[in-house]
């Protein structure tokens, strides 16, 4: 038998799930007589029919020997997809890449990741998915991201140290190191015994120290809602807290321990073998990056209690004080003629704002109603979304009255339709430029459909 073609093979299972010529004809863009040609080489190149034609309107029917060419041809036209799927994804830096993370990557580490990636490939389609199973699988993920060693056939590049911390309420410790041996018994909250927390409890235990577990969630904000509402301490990895900007939150304190119990380790993986796209080339490069300033970032005393005393925070320059000077003298005059500096997007940086109303636009204003959407201005130059489930990301530019960002990726955690919904609404509405003004605490945004009202989380 010669060689059979893979257009044959494709015509042939257009008919069979079509059930006529003429149908499938219409599905691939052919004539009739090029379907009924393509069947007529396929039955001749494996000598016998592979279609029973009753004739009128009955469907054509598979023959024997046709189930078993369909059985086989299905086969190779998936791997011939796959083939060509792989090759396009190989040579296109613009093209697709799949990237697996968790929680505390996809707030602080991923949407610089996907920023710069957008910035070098600009048409690049990038896909995310949210996940922290006890053994995760690559399978058909470019990359992923996991805080634990991976065991199978696979290659990794370790990103970076990730030391845990005690993040208590505000006068629960004395500033400074806690020692370890104070957490035995106490009342704490925790994530679940998965992942990485599973083997930081059993460090605990080699020293002794079994805390007294109250509560236990995946969610970072929620856990340190419960530390602030006094249910008990936790112990969280650095990320996790830089990615809920603990640090600046003046209810909560963050200590080292004494002795320090081993840090989690965050790894990059791949399918080992796997040749990768330009794509995944350059994120594997960037993530490495991003590792390196993390790592320096981690050597601030910023973060450690007490805290000390910046420059941001006082909120005086120069220029101030030569305001103050002239106003002093009697001669300063305002830059909006009532006496007060008109607010910038430095005002917005370092922010986080919660929505309180929409209004003039019917759906939004149902759809938002119980909403618990955040929106964060960082302070490097993102804008970060969140309803509670997942988060919405990408740069922000703001320029004089306006907030401008790139198409917002996010992550892909299962979730109730109407805050898929919701997520949807605020990504749009963010996405069409609206101008905003601060009010005090309130972050007005104003497009030609809809106002949002927001105000400054504390």
């Amino acid at each position: 038998m010669s060689s059979v073609e893979l257009r044959h093979l494709a015509t042939m299972a257009a008919v069979a799930e079509e059930g006529s010529f003429g149908r499938a004809a219409s599905r691939l863009r052919y004539t009739q007589s090029t379907v009924s040609q393509q069947i007529a080489a396929l039955e001749k190149t494996i000598g016998g029919a592979v279609f029973e034609r009753p004739g009128g309107p009955k469907p054509v029917r598979l023959t024997p020997l046709g189930s078993v060419v369909l059985a086989q041809g299905q086969e190779l036209l998936a791997q011939a997809e796959a083939l060509t799927d792989a090759v396009d994804r190989f040579k296109a830096g613009e093209g697709r890449i799949d990237i697996g993370t968790f929680q505390s990557v996809s707030i602080v580490i991923l949407p610089r990741l996907v920023r710069r990636l957008r910035d070098r490939h600009p048409g690049c389609d990038i896909r995310l998915s949210e996940d922290e199973p006890e053994n995760p699988r690559i399978g058909d993920l470019d990359l992923l991201f996991y805080d634990r060693p991976l065991d199978g056939d696979v290659e990794h590049l370790k990103l970076i140290d990730d030391p845990y911390l005690l993040v208590s309420r505000n006068g629960t410790f004395d500033e400074g190191p806690v020692a370890l041996e104070r957490l035995d018994g106490m009342p704490m909250v925790a994530w679940p015994d998965i992942c990485d927390q599973s083997r930081m409890e059993e460090a605990l235990a080699s020293h002794g120290v079994r805390p007294q577990i109250v509560f236990r969630t995946a969610g970072n904000e929620a856990l340190l809602s419960m530390v602030r509402a006094g249910m008990g301490p936790a112990l969280l990895p650095w990320l996790a807290l830089d990615g809920t900007d603990a640090w600046s939150d003046d209810r909560l304190r963050v200590h080292q321990l004494e002795p320090a119990p081993p840090a989690r380790q965050i790894y990059l993986y791949w399918q080992a073998g796997r040749t990768h796209s330009p794509l995944a080339r350059a994120a594997i490069r960037i993530a490495g990056d991003i590792a390196t300033e993390i790592a320096e970032r981690q050597t601030e005393p910023y973060w450690l209690s007490p805290r000390p005393i910046h420059m941001k925070s006082t909120r005086i320059t120069l220029s101030t004080l030569g305001v103050l000077a002239l106003a002093a003298c009697g001669t300063g005059t305002a830059d909006n003629g009532d006496g007060a500096d008109k607010p910038g997007p430095e005002d917005l940086k370092g922010h986080t704002f919660a929505i309180e109303s929409v209004e003039g636009e019917t759906r939004g204003e149902k759809l938002m109603k119980d909403s618990k959407l955040t929106i964060k201005f960082t302070d490097d130059g993102e804008i970060k979304l969140d309803t509670d489930c997942n988060q919405r990301f990408g740069s922000v530019e703001i320029s004089g009255d306006t907030i401008k960002t790139d198409k917002l990726a996010g992550t892909l955690m299962g979730c109730e339709e109407t805050r898929t919904e919701q997520e949807d609404w605020a990504s749009e509405f963010v996405e069409s430029e609206p101008e905003w003004k601060l009010d005090g605490e309130k972050l007005i945004l104003t497009t030609s459909d809809a106002t949002v009202t927001m105000k400054q989380s504390k």
